[in-house]
């Protein structure tokens, strides 16, 4: 039973065998044992491990939330922006659409975004926000974006990572 708690709680191989009074038990045995069936999970070992799986999932299942929120922030901004461009009632550069249009597409595409890029996109972003918005605007997207619980749990885990 030893063996298979710190198996759940994810010690390596090596870790067990020295922790492990049993004369013969090696990191080798142990994998070996393991992988092959002879070491059973009790009842409360497979609870503990389905527990774990469900706390992984349930951080993945957030992570995936907040950067689909992202995304739908992103592309109501940009069918906003599109709308008033076609309207004539914002004078936006070429330069900050294909800035903006290169960014979603990277992320739709799944492609990994660098930070430097990433950060470079938002501050184009916002320097288009700042000379195409109103004051008031401005502080009403700012409060949005503060008050969204999905872009506040990131912005907590951002600064909890230092």
């Amino acid at each position: 039973m030893a063996i298979e708690n710190a198996l759940v709680r994810g010690w390596s191989h090596t870790s067990i065998s020295r922790s492990v009074a049993e004369e013969g038990v090696t990191p080798r045995n142990i994998k070996s044992h393991f992988t092959n069936g002879h070491m059973p999970l009790t009842d409360e070992v497979q609870a503990r491990l389905d527990e774990d799986a469900h706390e992984r999932g349930r951080v993945i299942d957030e992570g995936v939330e907040v950067v689909m929120d992202s995304l739908a922030l992103s592309r109501k901004v940009r069918a906003a922006v599109v709308e008033r461009m076609e309207n004539g009632d914002l004078p936006v550069t070429v330069k900050d659409g294909l800035a903006a249009e290169a960014l979603l597409a990277r992320a739709e595409a799944a492609e990994p975004l660098d930070q430097a890029a990433l950060v470079d996109g938002f501050m184009k972003w916002a320097e288009a926000i700042k000379r195409h918005c109103t004051p008031d605007q401005i502080r009403e997207i700012g409060a949005e974006i503060h008050n969204d619980p999905a872009l506040t749990s990131l912005r907590e885990a951002t600064e909890r990572r230092g």
